[in-house]
Order: structure tokens, then C-alpha cells, then sequence
């Protein structure tokens, strides 16, 4: 038995667990990097998302304040071909056909909105009670 070369067979083992530990390290750190740069670039989209949608609001709030009926109904229809489940294309056609007085559109496209998004809901189900002739909520 050779001490000397047991040793040096130690010593070379202890570099390589040294060196494949430091390579581990250098590793984890480049994943985590990468997945921090995906969660903020996911962010990022989902904050110009809403943005997008809220200006998308208050362009529609601003032609139903002002009773441009037909200009919401064209543009409301813009915005379901570009996106085919805009809740909120949806819920203002839903809205321009309710002040128009048309129950079956308005009923068809709030429905829509509620099924694209279930958390619309509690907001349309008022407006489907009335053009359903139900008795409004007691509170």
C-alpha cells in the first residue's frame, strides 16, 4: 500500500468535488437569472396588458357617457375581431345594446363577457336580472 499515492488520490478527489460544487454554483446562479429575467419580462407584459385594457376602458366609458351609441357598437366590434375574447369588447357592446334597448344582443354579449371572465360576473348579473325581467336583489 502507498500512502503517498492514496493521498494524492484523495487530494485529486477533493479538487474535483471542489471544482464540480463550484461549477454547480456558477450553475444555479445562471438559472436563476434566467428565471428572474422571464418572471419580469412576464410582468412587464402583464402591466402593458392592463394598461392597454384600462385605456381600452375609458375610451369605451368616454363613448357611452356621451350616448355615441353607434360609435361604441363599431368600436366594440373592432376589438371582438382583433381579440375574440375581450371581456371588455363584450360587456360595452353588452352595454350599447342594453341602452338600446336590445335585450337579445345585450343579454348574448354580456353573457360572453361573464363567460370569458367569471370574476365579471357579479357585475353583469344585475344588468341579465333586469333583461330577464327578474326581481332585483334585496339588500
Amino acid at each position: 500500500m502507498d500512502t503517498g499515492k492514496d493521498l494524492v488520490r484523495i487530494r485529486n478527489g477533493v479538487w474535483f468535488l471542489c471544482v464540480l460544487n463550484v461549477l454547480g454554483i456558477f450553475l444555479a446562479i445562471a438559472l436563476t437569472s434566467y428565471q428572474l429575467n422571464r418572471s419580469i419580462a412576464a410582468m412587464r407584459d402583464v402591466s402593458v396588458q392592463r394598461s392597454t385594457e384600462q385605456t381600452l376602458i375609458n375610451e369605451l366609458d368616454q363613448l357611452l357617457e356621451s350616448n355615441q351609441l353607434d360609435a361604441l357598437i363599431s368600436r366594440c366590434e373592432k376589438e371582438i375581431r382583433d381579440k375574440p375574447l375581450s371581456r371588455t369588447g363584450h360587456f360595452y357592446l353588452g352595454l350599447a345594446h342594453y341602452h338600446r334597448g336590445d335585450q337579445a344582443n345585450s343579454c348574448k354579449h354580456f353573457e360572453e363577457a361573464a363567460r370569458i371572465d367569471p370574476t365579471w360576473a357579479p357585475a353583469i348579473e344585475s344588468y341579465l336580472k333586469i333583461l330577464r325581467g327578474e326581481p332585483a336583489a334585496r339588500d
